[in-house]
């Protein structure tokens, strides 16, 4: 058994998905595994397949499997990773790709703090028509143990990057219960930051990830749906400041109430 399982959770792919499974392909370690879920494809079935063929062509195990009835896209992601086979998970989304050093990189840091929960790489935002932004990590490589990122999530909610730019310890997964299906927009982000408060996280400041908002893709459509972003990101965070609070542990009220009032502002002016 190896100690990284990569997952792609996959439905109707295009040809974006080929840069996908190059960056596997060039990736300088082989101590991975490779997982594509296809939750009932209506198209794209043959890049499926192709991709399959490519990475067991250079040697990386791969399988394909299919959920048992066709699943949102949230409630996707909680059944394909819950029956990971490794320790570690490194979620992979279609149109995303790594650098050719990543997956090297990520086990490393499993091997020096096994203890955390969440290990998460600086990005590159690349949409259509624009020039590549870097999204970088203001905060050296480490673990920060749970009491530091406890304050930090309340004081300024998620910091990680996408699902792409983090990988995380399968068992902290199962003790959280997953993503949130109920908060489609910013389920990942509770659930970073749910796994940085109780587990700790390990922060690579390396660019080594890269996020495609392309047109096929669910963040395409968020510009169009600020409100209900906004209510999600309050709700969230609202949940995290009620869990620290039963928990009886710090809670940084000044800062939850900036954070909150951060959000609404930006909303109000269209940020």
């Amino acid at each position: 058994m190896t100690l990284l399982e990569v997952q792609l959770p996959v439905r109707n792919p295009t040809e974006v998905m080929q840069r996908t499974i190059d960056s596997l392909l060039a990736q300088t370690t082989r101590e991975f595994t490779v997982v594509l879920s296809d939750n009932w494809s209506t198209s794209g079935t043959e890049l499926i397949e192709r991709a399959l063929a490519q990475l067991r062509e250079a040697g990386i195990a791969a399988c394909k499997v299919t959920p048992p009835r066709e699943l949102a896209r949230v409630e996707h992601w909680n059944w394909l990773h819950a029956r990971a086979e490794a320790p570690w998970v490194k979620p992979l989304f279609v149109g995303d790709w790594l650098e050719p050093a990543c997956l090297e990189r990520f086990l490393a840091a499993f091997g020096l703090f096994p203890q955390a929960g969440l290990v998460h790489v600086a990005y590159h935002l690349h949409q259509e028509g624009r020039p590549a932004m870097a999204i970088p990590q203001v905060v050296p490589f480490g673990y920060r143990p749970p009491a530091v990122m406890q304050e930090s999530v309340l004081r300024i909610g998620h910091q990680f990057g996408p699902p792409s730019a983090y990988a995380f310890s399968h068992e902290a997964f199962l003790a959280i219960g997953g993503y949130r299906p109920s908060l489609p927009i910013a389920a990942d982000c509770l659930f970073c930051c749910t796994l940085a408060a109780r587990s700790g996280v390990v922060t690579i400041p390396d660019l080594l990830a890269n996020f495609f908002i392309h047109g096929a893709r669910f963040s395409t459509g968020l510009s169009a749906r600020r409100r209900a972003t906004l209510r999600e990101e309050l709700t969230y965070h609202g949940l995290l400041t009620y869990h620290a609070w039963t928990e009886r542990r710090a809670v940084p009220w000044g800062g939850v109430a900036r954070h909150a009032a951060r959000k609404i502002r930006n909303y109000l002016y269209g940020r």
